[in-house]
C-alpha cells in the first residue's frame, strides 16, 4: 500500500490538507478527530444551563421560572407590577427593573425553595441571566 496518501476536509469551514506519512485510512480517521474537535468548541453548555445547574444543586425543594406569564392572561407588565404590589408581602423590585421590564415588556420571575417547602425566595427581572446571577446570589 502507497504510504504518501493525501487527505483532503475542511475543519470549522477551512480547507485542510494532509500529506500523509502514515495510510491515507489513518490520516482520514484523525481528519474526523480533528473535526469533531472542532465541533465539540460550539458544543459548549450556555452560561445560563450553568447557573441553572449551580442553583438546583443547591436547591432540596422546587425551582419555577417563569417568563412572560403575564402574557398567558392578556395583561400588560404594568398590571401584572400591580398585582405583585398588592400582595400581603409583596417583592422589592428596584424602580429602574420595573421600567426596563415595561420597556420591554418582559418579566422574568424566579422562585426556589433553597432548604423547605416554608422558605422562598423569588427573583423579578427583565434578563435571565441576570436574574439567574441575582438568585445566585440570594441562596449563596
Amino acid at each position: 500500500m502507497d504510504k504518501n496518501k493525501e487527505v483532503n476536509g475542511t475543519i470549522g469551514g477551512k480547507l485542510v490538507h494532509f500529506d500523509c506519512i502514515e495510510d491515507g485510512f489513518e490520516a482520514l480517521v484523525k481528519l474526523c478527530q480533528l473535526q469533531e474537535a472542532e465541533l465539540d468548541k460550539h458544543r459548549s453548555v450556555p452560561e445560563g444551563v450553568d447557573k441553572l445547574k449551580q442553583i438546583y444543586e443547591k436547591c432540596k425543594c422546587s425551582i419555577t421560572i417563569a417568563v412572560n406569564h403575564h402574557r398567558d392572561y392578556y395583561m400588560t407588565v404594568e398590571q401584572r407590577l400591580d398585582e405583585l404590589r398588592a400582595l400581603d408581602c409583596p417583592p422589592d423590585i428596584p424602580e429602574e427593573i420595573c421600567e426596563e421590564m415595561i420597556r420591554r415588556d418582559t418579566v422574568i420571575d424566579i422562585q426556589v425553595y433553597p432548604d423547605t417547602p416554608n422558605g422562598s425566595y423569588s427573583v423579578f427581572h427583565y434578563d435571565l441571566d441576570k436574574a439567574l446571577d441575582l438568585m445566585l446570589e440570594a441562596i449563596e
